[in-house]
């Protein structure tokens, strides 16, 4: 009976070590995989300057429906690591992102003489929204200002 005993003991003992092992097995695979995804996403501050210069000359957030898979195909950086810079490095969001680059242009070109005429639906098309209710939600969460206060702040710091 101890012999028998002797043997569970040693058959669970070697079961035991055999989960151990594999759990050891599974926990360096997965740190293997996060290592590695730190380095395919530590090189993240490449892309920045790629991305501003683009963003810059090109201007493509004036596009409706401008994707981050336009956005990829247009600059040939990955889109998950578009997604990455913008979420680690810019925090944001992409659609923020660009909605972010129509509020800047707005306020950088309102006094561009085609726009006189333009109602805010006019400007908001103008810069790439596709939406009244979008366009008008992004002015309030960027500036915390109505539409209205807002055209009434650029107009003001245009006059003056």
């Amino acid at each position: 009976i101890s012999s028998i005993r002797a043997g569970k003991a040693e058959i669970s003992f070697e079961t035991e070590r055999k989960l151990i092992e594999i759990d050891d097995t599974k926990s360096e695979k997965l740190n293997l995989e996060i290592n590695s995804q730190r380095a395919e996403f530590s090189n993240l501050e490449a892309y920045k300057p790629v991305l501003d210069a683009y963003m810059t000359s090109v201007k493509p957030f004036l596009k409706q429906k401008y994707s981050i898979n336009d956005l990829s195909k247009d600059t040939g950086i990955p889109q998950h690591h578009l997604s990455a810079l913008l979420n680690r490095i810019y925090k944001m969001r992409f659609n923020d992102y660009l909605n972010g680059l129509r509020i800047n242009y707005i306020i950088e070109n309102f006094e561009n003489p085609s726009w006189d005429k333009l109602t805010l639906e006019g400007i908001a098309k103008q810069v790439g929204f596709t939406s009244r209710t979008t366009f008008f939600y992004t002015i309030k969460k960027i500036t915390g200002q109505t539409p209205s206060e807002f055209i009434a702040k650029i107009k003001e710091g245009h006059t003056s």
